[in-house]
């Protein structure tokens, strides 16, 4: 996907073989250049019949001459021509631009094809094709913001039971520029059992990008996909490569986390990978935007973004124009770390034969599953910055006269039932702790215990929804788990 200044993550030469997608947070940094730059450029055209037909003429134009898809093309006209009076009507420049993409989008849902107002960009599109200095220009302007950005790379974490995780929001075109980055990224990764990759806020960006980081866990010469282009007349091909920068991962369980804002050459990404059976697809199905597309000028005012290309999956014969990506396991948005985790962790145990480990995975599992459930922690209530826990005796059908002291052990007492950090005071009936969020450790997940009198350590009732834990080592008491 192309994205211009600090938001795009490609900018897309003409003909070249590329992925676009104008995105919400686009909008808003254009305009906040264009009112640092001090651009004031008003919609000085008038707004008649006769200059809305010009401009209807002009798109129909370009759509015959580069759209991929002709045919489409014809009807794309005879619609717009059809709804000039509603055009005639508009008079906000903005406004009109989202109207008539709405209907071009109507005929076939091509998610790349997109109208949209900004003369600012229109002269700097104007001046790159006219100015190989401008051009530059543009280039360093971006390649600066990407560099700031991380080319992409936002997060890079090991998740409990070594499961690598990288949180990477775009494909960059600056594949050369990018590469010691993406090195070491994969890098810090290398020792992990599993990986998992998370795209759901990646806006796409460069196919070249997506054969370098699909290098990493294919084997060299793997035909990825091909592109037709109707302006050239020509197919391009991209293959993985043999020569990267690191390790491979050819057998690493590799998880892609999937959304609606999973677009373009993001998309690309998670459809080869899912076809070659690479990789399993976790979370909502994708934007469904396929097409490599360039802008063009409209007059002095718009830009155009025709999809002049066609992706060709080696396996699928077809793309995932129109459609998006379906996940192999689908699930809430909000939900998909956890449930992709999960899954993984449940793979490796099934393939381990190390019994310490098997007993860590699947206390990791039961961990997860908590957050999953949604079910609440018996006895602990997270607030703000602060962690409340609460014990009250009859719920555990213990005889409260006969109770001299209750405490929560954890990482902030030390584990030890007379360590006053875990000392609960007597409120009434009930027994309550209050602690700030950050003494609870330093994990994924908190586990605790109620102990009563300094020996004995209870269960949850049996109407608590919670079941209790056993410690990786096995060797460990039962324990609730808080999740952060």
């Amino acid at each position: 996907m192309k994205q211009m200044h600090f938001q795009r993550v490609l900018t897309c030469k003409l003909f070249t073989n590329c992925y676009f997608l104008r995105s919400f947070q686009h909008l808003i940094l254009i305009f906040l250049l264009n009112t640092l730059a001090g651009l004031n450029y008003g919609f000085a055209q008038e707004h008649n019949t006769r200059w809305h037909a010009s401009l209807v003429d002009s798109l129909c134009k370009k759509l015959s001459e580069t759209y991929i898809y002709p045919e489409h093309a014809k009807q794309m006209c005879v619609m717009l021509k059809k709804n000039l009076r509603k055009y005639s009507g508009i008079s906000d420049p903005a406004k009109l631009a989202n109207t008539i993409t709405i209907d071009l989008q109507s005929i076939n849902n091509d998610k790349h094809l997109s109208l949209y107002y900004n003369p600012a960009e229109v002269a700097e599109l104007k001046q790159k094709r006219s100015d190989n200095a401008g051009n530059s220009k543009v280039q360093a302007r971006l390649l600066a913001a990407l560099k700031e950005w991380n080319f992409g790379f936002r997060d890079t974490r090991i998740l409990n039971g070594n499961i690598g995780y990288l949180n990477l929001m775009a494909f960059t075109e600056f594949v050369d520029e990018a590469d010691g980055t993406l090195t070491a990224s994969m890098q810090f990764l290398q020792n992990t059992d599993a990986i998992i990759i998370d795209l759901r806020r990646n806006g796409g960006g460069s196919p070249k990008m997506v054969a370098r980081v699909a290098s990493y866990f294919l084997e060299a010469g793997i035909h990825l996909n091909s592109i037709y282009s109707r302006i050239s007349n020509d197919t391009v091909k991209t293959f993985t490569s043999q020569h990267i920068s690191g390790k491979h991962r050819t057998k690493v369980p590799l998880y892609l986390l999937v959304g609606k804002n999973t677009v373009s050459a993001a998309e690309e990404f998670s459809y080869v990978m899912k076809n070659l059976k690479r990789a399993t697809l976790v979370g909502h199905i994708t934007r469904g935007a396929a097409n490599p597309a360039t802008d063009f000028p409209v007059g002095d005012s718009f830009i155009i973004n025709v999809p002049f290309g066609r992706g060709i999956n080696p396996v699928t014969g077809t793309n995932w124009s129109g459609v998006g990506v379906q996940p192999d396991i689908e699930c809430a948005e909000t939900n998909v770390l956890e449930v992709a985790h999960t899954a993984v962790l449940k793979e490796l145990g099934t393939k381990t034969t190390d019994p310490y480990a098997k007993q860590s995975l699947s206390f990791y599992t039961q961990v997860n599953q908590f957050s999953l459930d949604g079910d609440k922690i018996y006895g602990c209530e997270r607030s703000g910055d602060s962690v409340r826990f609460t014990f009250n005796p009859r719920e555990y059908y213990l005889p409260s006269q006969k109770i001299t002291s209750i405490a929560v052990i954890s990482h902030f007492s030390e584990w030890n039932p007379s360590n006053r950090h875990g000392r609960m005071q007597k409120v009434g009936s009930t027994y309550s702790l209050t602690i700030p969020n950050d003494n609870m450790g330093l994990d994924d997940y908190i586990p605790f215990q109620f102990v009563v009198n300094g020996n004995y350590y209870v269960t949850p009732p049996l109407r608590a929804k919670n079941k209790l834990l056993a410690g990786p080592t096995g060797k460990e008491p039962y324990l609730y788990v808080l999740n952060n």
